[in-house]
């Protein structure tokens, strides 16, 4: 995606199915792509015993763009006459030996985490990212899904250090038991890979793999459909111009910003 397509994402009133603010701050403030912010939850009775980290994050980041989009698919169809344009689903995850760390379920568990991170040196940040785009079909989606990598570099911690660290309280709310955001970024040492990443939403990667052919296509329809305008592309890599514009309220019901 070229800086010239920012223009159609922002038309297409993508969404993210998240709760996560900081996903939602990365892909609205780093690419401004003004997407819409709806909630989905992931039920207990999702089977995912038995996979490894990778297929954990992708599987988990489907379901997710699964539910935002059949969430989405009434709104959409009332103001547009077709589907969603485009669902984002992610899921991170922190990978240490295989295995993955999610939030601490007591002090004793973050110190057990912090001390292996440290021990260990090195450790991974995980995050799915599954694209469903509305297909011409009702209640049809064409999903790809992606995960990037990101190696982050601990360095040694002391006894009283990782004390110290617990006792802010941070570690409790935070996979793996440390916020990069934070004092966490204290003990990160280097980082190799997309930093975005280990915040949550791998946007260098996301800018590669969206298919911003298809979400023109959704404009241009939604454009006829409302009996708006449409300027037709002039050359290769010229951009869609519509006269649609984004929305002050989410279709889904949620404020877009």
């Amino acid at each position: 995606m070229l800086l010239t397509d920012i223009s159609v994402v922002r038309a297409a009133h993508i969404v993210l199915a998240s709760a996560s603010m900081t996903r939602a701050n990365i892909i609205n403030d780093v690419i401004r792509a003004n997407a819409r912010i709806v909630p989905v939850g992931l039920p207990e009775t999702i089977d995912i015993s038995g996979y490894a980290p990778l297929q954990l994050v992708e599987e988990l980041s489907k379901q997710k763009a699964i539910r935002g989009f059949a969430k989405c698919v009434p709104a959409f169809a009332a103001k547009h006459a077709q589907p969603p344009s485009l669902i984002i689903g992610a899921e991170t995850a922190v990978v240490l030996d295989g295995k993955v760390l999610d939030k601490p379920k007591s002090t004793d568990d973050a110190r057990r985490m912090l001390r292996a991170l440290s021990d260990a040196g090195t450790h991974a940040v995980l995050t799915g990212v599954s694209l469903a785009y509305g297909d011409d079909k009702p209640g049809a989606y064409a999903m790809h899904t992606f995960t990037e990598v990101t190696s982050v570099a601990f360095r040694k911690l002391t006894d009283d250090e990782i004390e110290e660290y617990v006792a802010t309280g941070e570690p409790m709310a935070s996979k793996g038991a440390y916020s990069i955001k934070g004092f966490g970024s204290s003990i990160v040492t280097g980082i190799t890979g997309d930093y975005q990443n280990v915040l949550g939403f791998p946007v260098a990667r996301f800018v590669q793999e969206v298919d911003t052919g298809r979400l023109a296509s959704w404009v241009a329809a939604a454009a006829l459909k409302e009996g708006l305008p449409v300027g037709a592309p002039k050359a290769k890599g010229d951009t869609l111009v519509s006269a649609i514009e984004c929305q002050d309220v989410d279709e889904c019901g949620m404020p877009s910003d």
